[in-house]
């Protein structure tokens, strides 16, 4: 099935060039790499006044020990929240929640260490 035509109004037909120095262009360039959108699209956002904000880029931490690490805290937490749900222990929940709080600060700590 051929694809249905744009309407006239949403057409992206005119094009704009312009120069600019080395230094610019290098700027630009990142700018345009660091938000995952391809190069028109990004230009139309800017130029729009559209804020355009940069992908997410989060590394890849490739640790064995901190992998293995954060695989033993989230498979307690796991293990605790299963309990909770079974026996019903939402007394313990405050003080859980508090030794999760410490364990996301100190994942937090390790991964900042790892990038």
């Amino acid at each position: 099935m051929a694809r249905p035509r744009t309407k006239d109004d949403d057409a992206l037909g005119d094009t704009f060039s312009c120069r600019m120095n080395p230094h610019d262009s290098a700027v630009i360039k990142t700018s345009i790499a660091r938000s995952g959108l391809s190069r028109s699209d990004f230009l139309r956002a800017a130029l729009l006044g559209t804020k355009v904000h940069a992908r997410s880029t989060v590394s890849v931490v490739t640790d064995p020990a901190l992998i293995a690490q954060v695989k033993g805290a989230v498979n307690n937490i796991n293990q605790f929240t299963k309990l909770a749900h079974v026996h019903g222990a939402q007394s313990q929940v405050k003080s859980m929640q508090a030794k999760v709080d410490l364990l996301c600060r100190w994942l937090e700590r390790e991964i900042m260490k790892a990038l």
